[in-house]
């Protein structure tokens, strides 16, 4: 019996690989971290020589992807092929490492996406879909196939709602990693666990999400004030820059929205979904919607208080995993429908 599950499991890997090979392979090749991917830079000696020393916060508590990354380059695994990125004070090896990993984290996301979509909803084409999905979101191509470290935030991102759905603690495991990897996890959950608390029968599991979170960001603040602090981007982990942020926000509001609102293909799907059922007279879920609105919302004045800047959407993708299950039920909801009539 174990052997067909892992069986199973390999063959959705493997289907989900031969997908997304292609994207992988263009990235490498055409990307540049010039245009769009700046941070490269900063994760570069973390990436090469695990150095510390010459890295910035919050660069340099993102160590379960660099970490991940540097392994990899010392594997000596490698591709050589004339690629757009070719400047020569950065190694190109270390380059394919980091595509490479990032390109495996988005292949175990889409995995990971599938079979949270067949434990909860049992529709097999459903579960692709979603899987697929997230290959063609906007943040997938832009943000996860580049040498940055988005793509292994989005992986533990579905790892943790994977186990959220459950009600698993196993949750516990990967919101703690995400100390070490992405910091706005511990805001989503934080506030979706007050919500289906609130909107779901006031269930001891959500608060006890919620709290972990809340802890999680504590100590993720205080490593960041502490062991890994860095003048860089000190104005993230100062108050008084909060307030300041807030009332002296001078980031132009056209490109803000722009750069916000029009990545999020995958969003707009669900919300055209939820407008098209609630025309027709469907039921959806109002408590999902609740949710994804305060989401949106939340990154908006974190973005703000901050100062993201134009890297608000790509934040918020990181939570794409949510997304795209709560517009998979809605999708499942309309064929269900679709079968009756």
């Amino acid at each position: 019996m174990k052997s067909g599950i892992l069986n199973f499991q390999f063959k959705q890997l493997l289907v989900f690989v031969l997908l997304s090979y292609p994207l992988f392979y263009h990235s490498y090749k055409f990307s540049t971290p010039d245009f769009g991917g700046k941070d490269y830079f900063s994760y570069y000696r973390l990436y090469k020589d695990w150095d510390f020393k010459s890295v910035e916060s919050p660069f340099n508590m993102r160590l379960i992807s660099s970490g991940s990354i540097y392994l990899l380059h010392k594997t000596g695994i490698y591709y050589p092929a004339q690629i757009v990125f070719d400047n020569p004070d950065y190694d190109q090896r270390v380059f394919f490492s980091a595509i490479l990993f990032n390109y495996l984290c988005v292949v175990f996301t889409c995995l990971v996406i599938y079979r949270t979509l067949m434990k909860f909803l049992e529709v097999e084409w459903l579960a692709w879909a979603g899987g697929v999905l997230y290959l063609l979101g906007f943040g997938t191509l832009f943000f996860e196939l580049t040498p940055m470290a988005d793509a292994c935030g989005v992986l533990l991102f579905a790892l943790i709602f994977h186990f959220y759905l459950a009600r698993s603690r196993w949750y516990l495991v990967f919101l703690f990693l995400s100390i070490f990897q992405r910091e706005y996890t511990f805001f989503v959950f934080g506030l979706v666990g007050v919500l289906d608390y609130l909107l779901d029968g006031k269930k001891r599991f959500y608060l006890e999400v919620a709290l972990a979170s809340v802890l999680c960001f504590v100590t993720y603040f205080v490593l960041r004030k502490t062991l890994f602090f860095t003048d860089h981007f000190s104005h993230q982990i100062s108050m008084d820059k909060y307030s300041e942020a807030v009332f002296k926000w001078q980031f132009p509001i056209f490109p803000y929205i722009r750069q916000s609102l029009l990545i999020q293909n995958i969003l707009f799907l669900y919300f055209v979904l939820v407008a098209y059922k609630k025309v027709k007279g469907l039921g959806f879920s109002r408590n999902h919607f609740i949710i994804t609105v305060a989401l949106f919302v939340q990154i908006n004045i974190i973005s703000v208080v901050a100062v993201l800047g134009n890297n608000t959407g790509r934040y918020f993708y990181i939570a794409t995993p949510l997304i795209i299950y709560y517009l998979i039920r809605e999708l499942s909801g309309l064929s269900e429908f679709s079968k009756k009539a």
